[in-house]
C-alpha cells in the first residue's frame, strides 16, 4: 500500500483503457499498469496488491484460457485476492467461466461508470481484509483454499463447513463422527464418490473433540507433484534440496496438536506409504534433510478409490491398508439421499443472500430428480453458476432455461455406462420385468414433456392423447400399477397430484 492508498494491479493490453483506468482511479488507489499477461506474470510473484483488474480477451481474441491460466495463479500465489474481470466484448459465457474459476466480479468496458468501479473495488478489498482468505476461498464444497502445495488450512470457527442432512444415514454419520473425535488415537477412513462431502465430515468431526481450537490442515494429494509430495507432508531443512530457501514443517508440522485430512490417500507414493506407516506406529516423523521429531495428530484419511483393489495390483500396502481402516465411513452419494436436496439448495442459496423462492417449480423438480453425478460439489457449482447468470440476464426468477439440457430430462437410458467412476444413477435395467421398464420409459417421456411445454394443450398433443383427461387417466393407472417408479418423476405427482413412494 503506498501513502494508505490500496494497490490495484491492472492488466489489459489496451493502453487507452488503461490511461482512462488512470485517470479514473489514481486519485483513490496506487495502480499498477501492465499491458500483457506474461509481464504481469513476472511482477505479480514479487509483489503484493490489494486487487486486480484483469482483461478477459487480448488482443481481440476469443481465447480466454491465458486470462484464467492467470487467474489460477493469482488464487495460487496470493490466496483470497479478489479478481474483478473485464471485457468489452459481449460475452456472457465469459464472465460466467471466470466467475465459475475464482473471480468476486465483473465490469463492462463499455459501461465504465468510475464511482461505481471505486464503490465495487473497496467493496471487496474491504471483505478480503476483514474475511481474510479463508472465507474467500474456492473449494465447491468447503470453502477452503488451496496452496501451490496442496494445503489447506482452515479457521476451527468457520461457519462455512456444515454438515447438512436429515436422512437417518447422515445422522448416523454424525453420531459416529461424535463419537470418533473423543478418540484421537483412532484413524478414520472417509470413503466416497467425489463430491459427496469427505473433507466436510473431517471438519465436522475435528469440531466435535478437544482438538477443536487447534489447526485443522488438509492435504490433497492428488494435486501435489511426486517430487514435492515428501517435503508437502513432513517438511524439510533448508537447503535440503533444490529450491528449498527456508525450512518447512509440511503439513504434520502445521497440523501438529490438531486434525490432518489427507484426501485422496490412494494417491500417495509407495515409498511414503512407508512413512506414513512409521508415522501411525509411532507418532515420529523426519522432515526432509532434518532429524525426527514427535508429532501429535489425528488422522482423517479419504478416497474415493477401492483400495483393495490397489492393494491387489501392488498400488498400495496392505499394512498401512490395515492401519487406517481403523473406522471407515461410507459418505452416501447424494442422489441415495434425495430428501437432503431442498436443504443443501436453500443453505446454498442463503449463503447468497437469496431466497429459495427465485426457483421455479419446474426447477425444483429438476433438483429432486437429476442424478447428481458430482454431488454436492456439482450442486454448489450450479448454484453459483445459475445465479451469476440470473445476474447477467436481470431475471426474477431462476427458470428451467437457465439449467444444463441434461437437468431437463429424466434419468432414462438402456445403457448408463458413460461414466466410468461408478457414479451412474440410475439404469433402466435396476428395474424387475419388461412392463416396469416400459412404464418408466413411457413415465419419463411424460416428464419430459411436463417440465419443457407450458400449456396443458401442448402436453396433450406432443404426446398423442386425445384429449387432458385420457393423458391424466394413462398417469392414474401407471401409478395404481407401478407406483413405486413415481419417486423419480416429480413433476408428474405435483401436476397431478400424487404421492412420491421413497
Amino acid at each position: 500500500m503506498v501513502k494508505g492508498k490500496h494497490t490495484i494491479l491492472v492488466v489489459d493490453d489496451d493502453w487507452t483503457f488503461l490511461r482512462g483506468v488512470e485517470q479514473g482511479l489514481k486519485e483513490v488507489f496506487a495502480l499498477k499498469l501492465i499491458p500483457s499477461i506474461d509481464a504481469a506474470k513476472k511482477i505479480f510473484v514479487d509483489s503484493k496488491f490489494d486487487l486486480v483488474l484483469l482483461d478477459l480477451v487480448f488482443n481481440q481474441r476469443s481465447n480466454i484460457q491465458d486470462s484464467l491460466d492467470f487467474l489460477a495463479l493469482v488464487q495460487r500465489e496470493q490466496p483470497g485476492l479478489p479478481v474483478i474481470v473485464m471485457s468489452q466484448y459481449d460475452n456472457d459465457h465469459n464472465f460466467v467461466q471466470a466467475i465459475q474459476q475464482g473471480a468476486v466480479h465483473y465490469f463492462r468496458k463499455e459501461k465504465m461508470n468510475y464511482e461505481l468501479w471505486i464503490k465495487e473495488i473497496k467493496t471487496w478489498i474491504r471483505h478480503s481484509e476483514t474475511s481474510g482468505p479463508k472465507e474467500l476461498d474456492k473449494d465447491p464444497e468447503t470453502g477452503a483454499q488451496t496452496t501451490a502445495e496442496g494445503i489447506k488450512k482452515r479457521d476451527t470457527a468457520s461457519q462455512e463447513y456444515h454438515f447438512l442432512g436429515e436422512t437417518p444415514r447422515i445422522i448416523e454419520i454424525k453420531e459416529e463422527l461424535v463419537a470418533l473425535s473423543q478418540e484421537p488415537d483412532i484413524t478414520v477412513l472417509l470413503l466416497g464418490e467425489t463430491g459427496v462431502g469427505k473433507e466436510v465430515a473431517a471438519h465436522y468431526l475435528h469440531k466435535q473433540g478437544a482438538r477443536r481450537h487447534m489447526p485443522f490442515v488438509a492435504v490433497n494429494l492428488s494435486v501435489v507433484t511426486e517430487t514435492l509430495m515428501e517435503s508437502t507432508l513432513f517438511g524439510h531443512k533448508k537447503g535440503a534440496f533444490t529450491h528449498a530457501l527456508a525450512d518447512s514443517v509440511g503439513a504434520f508440522g502445521e497440523a501438529d496438536g490438531g486434525t490432518l485430512f489427507l484426501d485422496e490417500i490412494g494417491e500417495i507414493r509407495p515409498d511414503l506409504q512407508v512413512k506414513l506407516l512409521r508415522f501411525l506406529q509411532d507418532k515420529i516423523i523426519r522432515p526432509v534433510g532434518g532429524t525426527e521429531r514427535a508429532i501429535d495428530v489425528q488422522i482423517v484419511a479419504a478416497t474415493n478409490k477401492d483400495l483393495k483393489k490397489e492393494i491387489a495390483k501392488k498400488n498400495f500396502r496392505s499394512d498401512l491398508f490395515q492401519r487406517i481402516n481403523d473406522f471407515p465411513i461410507v459418505i452416501p452419494p447424494l442422489r441415495e439421499r434425495r430428501e437432503d436436496i431442498p436443504l443443501l439448495v436453500e443453505h446454498y442459496l442463503g449463503l447468497k443472500r437469496q431466497s429459495s423462492k427465485i426457483l421455479t417449480e419446474t426447477v425444483w423438480d429438476c433438483f429432486i430428480s437429476y442424478h447428481w453425478p458430482g454431488n454436492i460439489r456439482e450442486l454448489v457449482k450450479l448454484i453459483k453458476r445459475l445465479l451469476v447468470k440470473k445476474r447477467l440476464a436481470k431475471a426474477d426468477k431462476i427458470d428451467e432455461s437457465f439449467l444444463p439440457v441434461e437437468m431437463l430430462k429424466p434419468v432414462v437410458g438402456t445403457n448408463r455406462t458413460g461414466s466410468s467412476s461408478g457414479t451412474e444413477a440410475f439404469s433402466i435395467e435396476e428395474i424387475d420385468g419388461l412392463e416396469a421398464q416400459m412404464a418408466y420409459e413411457e413415465l419419463a417421456r411424460i416428464e419430459e414433456a411436463l417440465r419443457r411445454l407450458d400449456k396443458k394443450g401442448l402436453v396433450v398433443k406432443e404426446l398423442q392423447f386425445k384429449n387432458h383427461d385420457q393423458l391424466r387417466n394413462r398417469i392414474f393407472s401407471l401409478h395404481k400399477n407401478h407406483e413405486t417408479l413415481f419417486i423419480y418423476f416429480p413433476t408428474i405427482c405435483r401436476k397431478f397430484k400424487l404421492d412420491q413412494t421413497s
